[in-house]
């Protein structure tokens, strides 16, 4: 009995440091949050705005009035070449929604659906098509395919063709 006693004492003892120091540890936080925003008031300083004065400059070149129009149209720079555009990638993200009873080529598994769209981006960029296939019945793992073919015999040729890029990461997976 005295045992129990003890046990129950000691128990409610830690209890209250506990929570004591929990207390505490609130209390500093924010004691600490309230000095760090009067220090950063204290380095703020409101200095008037001065608006300076801009200079243009004016593209007229230094032409001498005897000079013939032909030789002024001439010294006229030429226009700006044209600028390189950024292309889009040619292939698409497909993301399946239901089982479709079809095979897919299936090149990564993640559990996390981000890394799995980040993982698809990175693949479109090499002109591929890609499909996102959720997680199934008792799956936890969002898989990345890069085709979606009718028969086994089309998926095993396709596994073929990715072979050298992939190894033996690629598989076939009927969804």
């Amino acid at each position: 009995m005295k045992f129990v006693f003890v046990v129950v004492l000691g128990i409610l003892i830690a209890s209250i440091i506990g929570i004591s120091l929990l207390i505490m540890n609130e209390n500093a936080d924010s004691t600490v949050k309230e000095e760090v925003n009067k220090d950063a008031k204290k380095d703020i300083i409101s200095e008037p705005v001065i608006e300076s004065e801009i200079v243009t400059d004016t593209l007229e070149p230094d032409i001498a009035a005897d000079t013939p129009k032909s030789e002024v149209v001439a010294s006229v720079p030429a226009t700006e070449p044209e600028r390189e555009t950024i292309e889009k990638p040619n292939g698409e993200i497909f993301e399946e929604t239901q089982p479709l009873n079809k095979y897919f080529l299936v090149v990564a598994s993640f559990l996390d659906k981000d890394l799995a769209n980040d993982y698809a981006d990175q693949l479109i960029q090499s002109e591929s098509n890609v499909f996102i296939i959720p997680p199934a019945s008792n799956s936890k793992f969002t898989r990345v395919a890069l085709g979606k073919y009718e028969t086994l015999g089309e998926v095993i040729d396709g596994i073929n063709d990715y072979n050298d890029e992939f190894g033996e990461q690629i598989w076939a997976l009927k969804y």
